[in-house]
């Protein structure tokens, strides 16, 4: 048995329950009109929505779930993202939620990974974009790899550069990064999930009193994580960072669970991190991301870029070819890659061809 949260969709009344296996059915304490509990925990061969066939898991976070799946009807190979339950019945408005994302995505390309399709079902919200060759960095941890200094700030100055472009365009960050959000592409061009996810969800009154987490808090700012201050440019720097902490040395940097004191952040560069060989250069990046005093940080996404180009054009040739070379280090991991051969008309996908 675990206790859930939800508010009712008909009343807008707190409910908590105590919930019992994958499925369960209630009522509303309030206006007694009857909802059902649903895992977002899938199968293969589940069909989401009639249209999405599971095929395999790519990744299970906090609170998603990530699938390859079979579009039924285009026949195409989709990653498909179901939110869980106390996440979808959080958003006050889910269907504006999605659309606003989905136009989003699209404004935002080439940098952002484009929203194809969106849903409610069994009040599970799903997302659905195209299954292009992209691994998350995430995935590409997951499976042991891990970057080196100047690979990983070419990749990330890409992902700089989206934000600069939400930040002039939009007038939003992210606000939520942490490598689950960033993909690679075969060519090692960065695209970022999920902009303007957490920019509407930090003003959704009802989503923040219902104590859903919707960002790894482990990668988010101590100003914004201790309740200090709203995201803004700045937060948005230091999970860049931390993003960055974890491509180089592997880890996470903050091994510590939900809450996080402010104690947590004083040891945030591990002795791994101090033991590997990194330049002056590259510490000066690193050390004004982090900065703990977030005015003291870049003034704006322009200045970052500025410095990790500086950054990359102090490096030896072997090294800047070494860090375009992308497409040569990543390398598919879907887990049960027979499935592809399997299914008629789709193939083999391998990040390599």
């Amino acid at each position: 048995m675990v206790k859930k949260l939800f508010y009712c969709r008909r009343c807008d009344t707190a409910n908590i329950l105590n919930i019992y296996g994958e499925t369960y059915t209630a009522q509303c304490v309030n206006c007694s009109s009857f909802f059902r509990y649903v895992s977002n925990k899938f199968g293969k061969e589940t069909v989401i929505d009639g249209k999405y066939q599971i095929i395999e898991v790519l990744n299970n976070e906090h609170n998603n779930c990530t699938y390859i799946s079979l579009d039924l009807i285009s026949k195409k190979l989709v990653r498909l993202r179901i939110f869980n339950w106390e996440y979808s019945f959080s958003v006050s408005h889910p269907q504006e939620f999605l659309h606003v994302n989905e136009k989003i995505s699209i404004l935002l390309q080439p940098g952002s990974v484009k929203i194809v399709d969106w849903g409610i079902e069994n009040n599970l919200i799903y997302i659905v974009y195209s299954c292009e060759k992209v691994n998350t960095i995430k995935e590409l941890l997951d499976m042991g790899k891990c970057f080196n200094p100047s690979m990983a700030v070419f990749i990330l100055r890409g992902v700089a550069l989206c934000l600069s472009k939400a930040k002039d365009q939009l007038g939003i960050g992210h606000y939520a990064l942490s490598p689950n959000v960033i993909g690679l592409d075969a060519n090692g061009n960065p695209l970022i999930y999920e902009t303007g996810f957490a920019a509407q969800l930090f003003h959704d009154d009802r989503f923040i009193s219902s104590g859903v987490e919707f960002y790894d808090s482990r990668y988010q700012s101590p100003e914004v994580e201790l309740n200090w201050n709203e995201p803004d440019l700045y937060s948005d720097m230091y999970s860049l960072a931390m993003c960055l902490y974890s491509m180089v040395t592997g880890d996470t940097p903050l091994n510590s669970t939900h809450p996080i004191s402010p104690e947590d952040y004083e040891g945030i560069v591990s002795h791994k991190y101090n033991k590997l060989k990194l330049s002056k250069a590259f510490w000066k990046l690193f050390t004004r991301l982090i900065s703990k005093e977030s005015a003291k940080r870049f003034n704006s996404w322009s200045d970052v870029t500025s410095s990790m180009n500086d950054y990359l054009q102090d490096k030896n040739d072997e090294i800047i070819k070494e860090s375009y070379e992308v497409s040569n280090f990543i390398e598919v991991n879907y887990k049960s890659v027979n499935c592809f051969d399997i299914i008629p008309n789709i193939g083999h996908i391998s990040l390599n061809e």
